[in-house]
């Protein structure tokens, strides 16, 4: 069992199915919280819950499921709403309402409480990496949160629409290249790095980025696959997992979470074994797929993710 902190934005996810819809409790660090606490990890969730009923709703949803938030911050500011249009492939597309939202106002002093003891990991990324003034308030924190017994994790989990549409698509790309100089794990999916990078290979910029800093870039490529990088060199290459997809809200967070709690498992003198990384990223792979089978983001436990994986 690990302990991480992880920070970001809660949402209120309101999946549109025709002329009905569905809210349930969303956002990227908090589908990765809720993966982490269904793999067994105990979390730090620091986010900020707006006071008002859609808040309210995310952080009670939050605290059924077991997560962390004596550190987390009681907010004026409304929750940010996103809705969910799914396409016949289950492929969710967004519309964000995010101007003046509570996830976006951290402050020094909300952010600066200490990491629990033993903390192992701070996990963070997506829009409240990169929308002010939170972005660079957390991007100063995390440069004096990580240490040598404390990774910093990063998913940019860019959301092109939402950027476009506040008009921070250029500022957005410089911080994530900021985030990526400082941590030491970055989860990418194909498409996002292909918007922050234009005109190259993803898989090319992947294996720079993982001379830049990170300790291990790991690509996803949906049903392709996934990819990872040490020190610019390719260690692993896994097919993707074959499943009925119902929707992919959540996937790559799952992957995330079981990405960092894999490597947070192994000895420290296992972590770049070739190997060891191979089932790390294999697990999370499969984990990710599982979670694309069921509406919404519900992340596996290790029974039925052990009962998926040996079928």
């Amino acid at each position: 069992m690990a302990s991480i902190t992880v920070v970001g934005e809660v949402v209120v996810d309101r999946v549109i199915t025709g002329d009905a819809y569905v809210d349930v409790a969303g956002g990227s660090a908090a589908n990765v919280a809720l993966a982490l606490v269904k793999a067994g990890d105990t979390v730090d969730f620091r986010a900020r819950y707006s006071k008002d009923k859609l808040g309210q709703y995310l952080k009670n949803s939050a605290l059924a499921e077991g997560i962390g938030l004596d550190n987390s911050v009681s907010a004026s500011e409304p929750a940010t709403l996103v809705e969910i249009d799914l396409d016949f492939e289950g492929v969710p597309h967004y519309r964000f309402m995010l101007e003046g939202a509570a996830d976006w106002q951290w402050t020094p002093d909300e952010i600066g409480k200490p990491l629990p003891a033993n903390t192992e990991a701070v996990i963070i990324g997506s829009l409240v990496s990169v929308i002010e003034p939170a972005a660079h308030v957390l991007l100063k924190w995390a440069q004096s949160a990580k240490s040598e017994s404390t990774l910093l994790c990063f998913d940019p989990n860019a959301r092109p629409s939402a950027l476009e549409t506040l008009g921070i698509e250029g500022s957005a790309r410089n911080l994530i290249h900021e985030w990526i100089a400082i941590a030491d794990i970055v989860k990418v999916s194909d498409e996002d790095l292909a918007w922050i990078v234009p005109g190259q290979k993803p898989l090319e910029v992947a294996a720079e980025w993982s001379k830049q800093g990170p300790q291990l870039v790991v690509l996803t490529q949906g049903s392709s696959g996934v990819v990872a990088f040490v020190q610019g060199q390719l260690i692993s290459a896994l097919p993707g997992v074959s499943v009925a997809v119902v929707d992919t809200v959540g996937a790559g967070d799952t992957f995330l979470a079981w990405l960092v709690h894999g490597f947070l498992r192994l000895p420290r003198e296992e972590r770049f074994n070739t190997f060891a990384l191979i089932d790390v990223v294999g697990v999370a792979n499969h984990a990710a797929a599982l979670t694309c089978t069921q509406r919404g983001c519900q992340p596996p436990g290790h029974h039925r993710l052990r009962n998926f994986m040996s079928k």
